[in-house]
């Protein structure tokens, strides 16, 4: 009998007060692998196929998963309900959310965004994120690209 354990972690990020809250949030997959798990992956329904994959390869593996799901919220990020997909896409093509796996101890970039858009165009859809000032989204937008570059530094691109 296999006793790994798949555990998923469904974050709609409505309980983040700050947006520095959100950036370290996307430190959960890897506390997940330094605490042994032998599979960890970020995912978004937005790419379903993705998502999909990754549920299976978590599922098929010798040991612990752990999967990161983004699930924008409608209500909590304030925003029109028919624009769930487009701020899912976006929060991944800005790379604020980046969709990667790590099998084995190598880490793969699932969803490459060769060029990415302007993280003003993700937090301008956003209610929540109206009172910022233009300070807050260029040193946000200096962060994600900071935490992208390392992320891509230990990664290789899936095919």
């Amino acid at each position: 009998e296999n006793q790994s354990k798949l555990h998923i972690c469904f974050d709609n990020e409505c309980i983040r007060s700050k947006i520095e809250k959100e950036v370290l949030i996307k430190r959960q997959p890897a506390l997940a692998l330094a605490s042994g798990f032998v599979y960890v992956a970020t995912a978004c329904p937005s790419y379903p196929f993705d998502l999909i994959e990754k549920v299976r390869r978590a599922w098929d593996v010798k040991g612990n998963s752990y999967i990161h799901i983004l699930c924008p919220c409608p209500v909590g990020w304030e925003f029109h309900s028919e624009n769930t997909v487009r701020i899912g896409r976006m929060a991944v093509e800005t790379r604020l959310f980046p969709l990667y796996e790590i099998a084995g101890g190598t880490y793969h970039i699932t969803v490459d965004e060769p060029n990415p858009r302007p993280l003003t165009d993700y937090l301008k859809l956003q209610k929540r994120f109206a009172h910022w000032k233009p300070q807050q989204a260029a040193a946000l937008q200096e962060a994600v690209t900071v935490m992208y570059k390392q992320l891509k530094d230990k990664a290789t691109v899936a095919k």
